[in-house]
């Protein structure tokens, strides 16, 4: 058996992509120029927010040995003036890549709001029931930041009586 690796071994990353670069250049243009196996997935990473694009992309291929060939047609490879950055996509430690699993199943359903005339069936207390709607998985971008990289979250505890003054704070401040 194969000892697991922290690359994936089909998946890279491309860095540094001109910003006005097309998308679909890449897979009909590019790949073909340069005597590469087009991709089976390809997409550029767009700011979530405003959909703008900032020079990152992923690409999937069928077999490791057209992976390894893009990397080393694609690694400093200069597209309109700019050297392109292309590696193997690394796989994120097994504790992560659960965590966001369990984060992108538990978005792929919500509670749809509750109405007491839409037909929602009652609960054993009189809670009203509400139906269960699937979405489309979307791509947060905790998907793609690395976990040190994550904000801390910071909010307020009561405190307990201070034993030397007797005296009660309001709040203490604790990090996550």
């Amino acid at each position: 058996m194969e000892a697991p690796t922290d690359l994936i071994d089909t998946a890279i990353v491309i860095k540094n992509i001109p910003f006005t670069y097309p998308e679909e250049d890449f897979v009909a243009k590019l790949f073909p120029q340069l005597g590469l196996v087009p991709p089976y997935a390809f997409n550029y990473h767009r700011n979530k927010s405003d959909r703008a694009f900032h020079g990152l992309a992923f690409a999937n291929f069928n077999a490791p040995h057209e992976a390894q060939a893009a990397v080393d047609m694609l690694n400093n490879y200069e597209l309109d003036r700019r050297r392109l950055r292309v590696e193997l996509k690394k796989r994120l430690p097994a504790e992560e890549e659960a965590r966001q699993r369990l984060a992108r199943q538990s978005r792929r359903t919500i509670p749809a709001p509750s109405s007491p005339g839409l037909g929602t069936g009652m609960l054993g207390g009189g809670e009203l029931q509400s139906p269960i709607i699937p979405l489309d998985p979307v791509p947060m971008a905790s998907d793609f930041l690395d976990p040190q990289l994550r904000p801390r979250v910071v909010f307020r505890e009561p405190s307990t009586p201070s034993p030397s003054t007797g005296t009660q704070n309001n709040y203490s401040m604790r990090l996550m």
